[in-house]
């Protein structure tokens, strides 16, 4: 389920990026969380809760223009350390109230500070921010339906299967291919493992 909502997470951000709501830089920043080289020291008020990680990733999100509108998040975070903290210790941070400076801010951009500072709930973060961006459908998926899958499918739209480990769509699509008399023993079904040398034998049988 994890690697189901990376997934979907990733294809939200990127439809958002082409719908120009959500620029290369943020979505890159969200990934990677990446920390400022030169942060400034960190205020003793945050040493007790605060990595210097965290500090300096915090540092570098002030790069982004939505988290210019309040203020620098390092200095708010100083001069409201409590109200930080008291953010910060919420067991369900993605839904409580965000420190002083930092109110305004919409769902997708919470999720940067919930990327740096809480990370244990940015998977219920983003599982709400898919529902409400693409439909409760994206998060729960009805059981897959191979033949219906089919019947959507042409040799100009096949099928793309994202493998799990543990997970193998053969059984599934041979089953369905006996049922439609598509099979390897007539030669209509073939079953190649891709590797090296196999690209000629996949673009003969294609």
């Amino acid at each position: 389920d994890a690697d189901k909502l990376t997934v979907v997470s990733m294809m939200a951000i990127k439809m958002l990026v082409r719908a120009g709501t959500v620029t290369n830089e943020e979505r890159s920043t969200l990934i990677n969380a990446p920390p400022d080289p030169n942060p400034p020291a960190m205020p003793e008020n945050a040493k007790s809760w605060l990595t210097e990680t965290q500090w300096a990733q915090m540092k570098n999100l002030e790069s982004l223009d939505a988290f210019k509108k309040g203020g620098k998040l390092t200095e708010t975070i100083e001069q409201d350390s409590l109200g930080w903290k008291r953010w910060y210790v919420e067991e369900k941070a993605e839904i409580a109230d965000l420190p002083r400076g930092v109110r305004d801010l919409g769902p997708f951009h919470r999720l940067f500070l919930l990327r740096v500072m809480r990370p244990d709930r940015i998977g219920a973060a983003l599982t709400e921010f898919i529902t409400s961006n693409l439909g409760i459908e994206y998060i729960e998926q009805d059981p897959f339906d191979m033949e219906k899958c089919y019947g959507e499918s042409s040799a100009l739209t096949p099928f793309f299967f994202v493998l799990f480990p543990g997970v193998d769509p053969t059984p599934t699509i041979e089953a369905l291919g006996r049922k439609l008399d598509i099979t390897e023993a007539n030669g209509k079904l073939v079953n190649i493992s891709m590797g090296q040398g196999q690209e000629t034998v996949a673009l003969n049988a294609l």
